[in-house]
This record gives structure tokens, C-alpha cells and sequence, in this order.
């Protein structure tokens, strides 16, 4: 009779761990969700603000260039193939400049590492 309440009690203890390890999950998923979605509402806005500078940039340059050269139609072809080419520049470089560091970041959020624990890799 004891061993079935010693292990009813195991029993009772291995469900209580299941469903503390599901919260926790659900926990850090919660965590790792919201820091995406505030990570990407701010890069957003901050890719809104900086579009919203260039614009002005590339306006005044324009405007610039159209005095110096006497034509305002140049001065927007001009402009036009250079904003191209950077462009193009952009793409060929894209996987550089935004999958690798993207990869990495959202490893960080969804698989964060414990600095204190030792693993085999680093002995």
C-alpha cells in the first residue's frame, strides 16, 4: 500500500513537472515574441524616420544639382540613376548586410545562451 502512494505521488510529481516545463516554454515564447514585435515596430519607425530624411537629402541634392547644371529634368535623371545603382549595390550585398544578422538575432531571442554553464565546445 505505501508503494502505491509513493508512486502515485511520483506519478503526481512527474505531471506537476510536464506542465511546469509547458508554462515555462509558453513563458519564453510569450518573452521572445513580445521583444520581436518591439524589436520590429522600433526598426520600422526608425526605417520610416531615416527613408523620410533621405527623401529630403536627395530632394535638396536634386535642387542643387539642377542650379549648377541649368536643367531640372537632368538633375532628376541624374539623381534617378544614382539612387539605381545604389540600389543594385544593395541587392547584391543584401544577404550580407541583413540575413546573417537577422539569423543571429532571432537565434538570440528564441535560443538564449547561459553564460555560467560549460559545454564540451568550449573545454
Amino acid at each position: 500500500m505505501e508503494k502505491q502512494t509513493k508512486v502515485g505521488r511520483l506519478v503526481d510529481d512527474a505531471k506537476e513537472y510536464v506542465d511546469l516545463r509547458i508554462d515555462s516554454f509558453k513563458l519564453q515564447m510569450v518573452e521572445s515574441l513580445s521583444t520581436l514585435f518591439s524589436k520590429g515596430i522600433g526598426f520600422v519607425l526608425m526605417i520610416l524616420l531615416v527613408a523620410l530624411g533621405l527623401i529630403m537629402f536627395t530632394v535638396a541634392l536634386t535642387l542643387l544639382l539642377a542650379q549648377l547644371i541649368g536643367s531640372v529634368i537632368w538633375a532628376l535623371v541624374i539623381m534617378g540613376t544614382l539612387l539605381c545603382l545604389v540600389a543594385v549595390l544593395i541587392y547584391l550585398r543584401r544577404d550580407a548586410m541583413f540575413g546573417n544578422s537577422m539569423v543571429a538575432m532571432f537565434s538570440n531571442m528564441f535560443f538564449p545562451t547561459d553564460q555560467n554553464s560549460d559545454t564540451n565546445a568550449t573545454k
